[in-house]
C-alpha cells in the first residue's frame, strides 16, 4: 500500500465524499431531470472513487495539512484528474457519451463543494 493511503483522515474523506455526492444530487435537481437511482449513482460512485484515487496523491486525506493556502490549488489539481476518469467510467457505464462542458462544470463545482466542505472542517475542527 502507497504511502499515500496509510494515514488517511477518514472523516474528512467522508465529508469529501458527501460534498461530491451533495454536488452530483444537486445537478440532477437542477436539470429537473428525474431522479433514477442508477444513473445518480453511475455518477457519484465513480466521482467519489476517482477522489479516493486522486487525492491521497496531492496530500488531501492526510492526517495533518499545510494549510488553505496550499490545499485550494491542490483540490483542484486532484479533481482535474479524477473527475474526467470519473466520467469515462460513467459514459461506459451508462453507454453516452462525455460532453466537455459537463465535464468542466462538474470539475467547477466538485472542486467548490470540497473547498467550502474544507473551509467548514477548518472552522470546527480547527485543523489545517
Amino acid at each position: 500500500m502507497p504511502s499515500q493511503y496509510k494515514h488517511i483522515n477518514k472523516k474528512l474523506l467522508l465529508g469529501d465524499w458527501l460534498a461530491l455526492l451533495l454536488v452530483t444530487l444537486i445537478g440532477f435537481f437542477n436539470h429537473n431531470q428525474q431522479f433514477l437511482l442508477v444513473r445518480y449513482l453511475a455518477t457519484a460512485l465513480p466521482l467519489c472513487l476517482t477522489w479516493l484515487l486522486s487525492a491521497p496523491w496531492f496530500g488531501l486525506l492526510a492526517q495533518s495539512s499545510t494549510g488553505m493556502s496550499t490545499v485550494w490549488w491542490r483540490v483542484i489539481l486532484a479533481i482535474s484528474l479524477s473527475t474526467p476518469l470519473a466520467l469515462l467510467i460513467r459514459a461506459i457505464l451508462l453507454g453516452s457519451s462525455i460532453e466537455v462542458s459537463f465535464s468542466l462544470v462538474m470539475i467547477a463545482t466538485s472542486a467548490l463543494a470540497i473547498i467550502l466542505w474544507r473551509l467548514l472542517w477548518r472552522k470546527v475542527f480547527k485543523q489545517f
